[in-house]
């Protein structure tokens, strides 16, 4: 299989060079956003499903980033390495179901919940080592 690719639970982004969640990633995972704003929605629901699948992508590579000052190489690594693909894959997926239940902490006033902003599992499969590195994605040294 070619990296980077698209499938049913994660869509790469080439303009970006970033993995987004796809919607039956959430339904898969009991998140039915759709269902949900068909009764009081206002807003056309693909507009909040994609803007909420953005927010966890940006807040996944964002974490990530903080760890290393080589942002391109670890997003190429993440596009490239099927080890980094499943990984991200997991961490979004746990990451959209924190935020879905407890929101977005990162905007937050309170410097203790911008502290619990990330989920920990998800922070658990960002800190697995990628064999085909030998390192976590999350390494601060010299990748």
């Amino acid at each position: 299989m070619e990296y980077p690719f698209s499938d049913d639970y994660m869509t790469f982004n080439a303009k970006t060079n970033r993995y987004i969640l796809t919607e039956k990633a959430l339904l898969d995972n009991g998140i039915d956003i759709r269902s949900e704003m068909a009764a009081t929605a206002t807003v056309r629901p693909e507009s909040v499903i994609n803007s909420f699948l953005k927010l966890v992508s940006d807040m996944i590579y964002g974490y990530i980033h903080a760890f290393n000052y080589n942002n391109p190489l670890q997003d190429k690594l993440i596009a490239t390495l099927p080890s980094l693909r499943n990984i991200m894959l997991e961490a979004m997926i746990y990451q959209a179901i924190y935020v879905y239940n407890n929101g977005n902490l990162l905007l937050s006033t309170k410097p203790e919940e911008r502290a619990r902003a990330y989920d920990d599992t998800a922070k658990q499969y960002l800190d697995m080592e990628a064999p085909e590195i030998r390192k976590p994605i999350t390494f601060q040294g010299r990748l």
